[in-house]
């Protein structure tokens, strides 16, 4: 009798802590529909990925204190509170709460300041349900009375700690990580959509490893200081200030230099003229069809290891802005794609301009012209004039981005001689 009193404890603790998680699932969603929560569970591993942590610390608290209440307790309401932080960011921000967030709380309390937090039908429902349960173990608890034994206590620690190293591993693992495509209703092209197509608990735990800074292949630490040893920090003198424009387009290519039969090369005549009267070079990138901001974010900050930054980070607008430079920039696309919105102040932008409330009001076009870009890109330098500052500024174009159709043309014959196929090669 005695042992099925207990049982019937662990059993209610267990089924509290399902509940914890799937009020965390509930929350993941933050604004986005509730047809992303229907998603989640669709699909059991995911459920099973973003609930077995938060039964697994609720366990680990029963080991430590010996009562079922205590330990849903603070369980409960940990899970509660980095599940509401995410929420609000989410609702705030459009950006998930990543580990890295955790280690710079200082500057996350200070933006807290600028939001006003609320609540909702669905959070109030959450913390009844939350005081509710915390009600009922405590009075089951009182009732079946005893507390658990230390040895039960010290097996519990040992099996929780033994799952969480075994369980671990697979959190950090990218081919499980990326073998969830829930996106019906989100956008895999957001770096918060892809986020939340993942839940919280989970993608929170994957993000511990995408934190840590990889050395590449070959990487001497001792090479590398020595090799830094042989340049100075110095300002740019005042006569060399010269203005300075980066502007990076989608999938441009020189087909000039194949030296195809038949191919009508003249659009590139002012681009070679340029060429001439510069320093020039071929590119290579390290991405295919995607991948867009690998590309801009090493050439912004010189590193090879690109994170979803939470903090401002080692850039070259940093620097040309302690150089006295105004620094701006522009893309006539989504500010949510690949997160820029959050990420390029962390770059050191003090202005970027987005599609949202700037393009969409100058074109019908899901991808506006390089006219509008350009003009836009001349339109800030020459408004910066009046300020007496030089000029820095890096914007990237939308026009020529994919995807490609292959059904329609403008009418215009580009190959000529039918040497080649109108048709997609493989």
């Amino acid at each position: 009798m005695e042992i099925r009193k207990k049982l019937y404890i662990e059993l209610f603790l267990f089924l509290a802590s399902v509940v914890s998680g799937v009020t965390a699932l509930l929350l993941a969603i933050g604004g986005y529909s509730e047809q992303v929560f229907l998603e989640y569970l669709s699909s059991p591993k995911l459920v099973f990925l973003n609930i077995a942590p938060v039964i697994l610390l609720i366990f680990l608290f029963y080991g430590i204190l010996g009562t079922a209440a205590t330990a849903y307790a603070f369980g409960s309401v940990i899970t509660l509170v980095i599940s509401l932080c995410n929420y609000y960011k989410l609702v705030f921000r459009d950006d998930p709460l990543l580990f890295e967030d955790i280690l710079i709380i200082r500057e996350a309390a200070n933006m807290t300041g600028t939001y006003e937090l609320f609540l909702n039908a669905k959070i109030i429902g959450i913390i009844l349900v939350t005081v509710g349960i915390l009600f009922l173990l405590y009075k089951a608890e009182k009732r079946l009375g005893k507390k658990c034994s230390s040895k039960k206590r010290v097996i519990t620690i040992l099996l929780t700690v033994g799952i969480c190293g075994v369980l671990y591993p697979v959190y950090q693992k990218d081919k499980v990580y990326t073998s969830f495509q829930n996106y019906q209703t989100l956008n895999a092209n957001s770096q918060t959509q892809i986020f939340v197509s993942h839940g919280f608990i989970y993608p929170f735990i994957y993000s511990i490893s995408q934190n840590k800074d990889k050395a590449p292949e070959g990487y001497n630490e001792k090479d590398a200081v020595a090799y830094l040893a042989a340049y100075s920090e110095e300002d740019i003198p005042a006569a060399q200030k010269v203005n300075v424009f980066a502007v990076m387009r989608e999938a441009y290519v020189d087909f000039s230099q194949y030296k195809i039969d038949g191919l009508d090369c003249s659009g590139y005549d002012l681009y070679h003229q340029l060429q001439a009267e510069s320093y020039a070079g071929q590119l290579y990138v390290n991405i295919f069809a995607g991948g867009t901001t690998y590309t801009e974010r090493e050439f912004l900050t010189g590193s090879f290891h690109i994170k979803n930054y939470r903090s401002n980070v080692n850039a070259y607008p940093w620097y040309f802005r302690k150089q006295g430079y105004t620094v701006e920039g522009s893309h006539p696309f989504h500010e949510w794609f690949y997160n820029r919105r959050n990420i390029n102040q962390y770059l050191g932008f003090e202005k970027y301009r987005f599609y949202e409330g700037d393009y969409e009001t100058m074109t019908n076009s899901y991808y506006p012209e390089d006219k509008y870009l350009y003009s836009e890109i001349y339109k800030d330098f020459t408004n910066n004039k009046t300020t007496g500052k030089p000029y820095f500024s890096f914007s990237v174009n939308v026009q020529s981005h994919g995807p490609y159709d292959t059904t329609q043309n403008n009418g215009e014959e580009y190959l000529v001689g039918g040497q080649y196929s109108d048709a997609c090669s493989e």
